[in-house]
């Protein structure tokens, strides 16, 4: 099985140490848990606490943990871009957009911390989101699913259906 652990409710943010003991009771051995978490909201040393509960859990289970880089948020409710991008015949950027050198120096710290846990943990790798999300010709990460008009995103910082779908190949052939 895959356990997807993201924890994040309405003014409480719950810490994976909150639901270690029900995670070490239910994982098996090759089991695989996806975690993500929006890094724009949260301190790296908070982030990097809930990786080193997982990190713990796994390695004594044998199973495995797959760090999800965050998706670029917008600077827009993409259903707005979506409008401009439409009456400027697919225009981009779009005010939604935000420069890809913006991000990846956003990321940088978590990027770097996830890089030297992979490196020195069996069994810990990282599904990178913003280089499938972003337009490297254009160098911009917008509302859309890159080469078309379709929005990847349901509001400023979660992806949509068409999103979801747009990266779901390249996690499944990941994994």
């Amino acid at each position: 099985p895959v356990y997807s652990a993201a924890w994040w409710g309405w003014g409480h943010r719950a810490k994976v140490a909150d639901v270690k003991e029900a995670l070490e009771k239910v994982l098996q051995a090759k089991d695989v848990i996806a975690f993500a978490l929006r890094w724009s909201i949260l301190p790296l040393e908070s982030y990097l606490e809930d990786v080193n509960v997982l990190k713990d859990v796994v390695a004594k289970k044998g199973a495995y943990l797959v760090l999800i880089e965050d998706n670029p948020y917008l600077h827009s409710t993409p259903s707005t871009c979506y409008m401009q991008a439409a009456k400027g015949k697919g225009a981009q950027p779009t005010r939604c957009g935000q420069k890809l050198e913006e991000v990846q120096a956003k990321y940088k710290a978590h990027n770097d911390a996830i890089a030297a846990i992979v490196q020195a943990n069996q069994g810990i790798y990282y599904f990178p989101t913003v280089d499938k999300l972003c337009d490297s010709e254009k160098s911009v990460c917008d509302y859309n699913v890159p080469g078309s008009r379709s929005p990847a995103y349901r509001d400023d910082n979660h992806l949509g259906a068409d999103g979801s779908r747009y990266l779901s190949p390249f996690l499944c052939s990941f994994l």
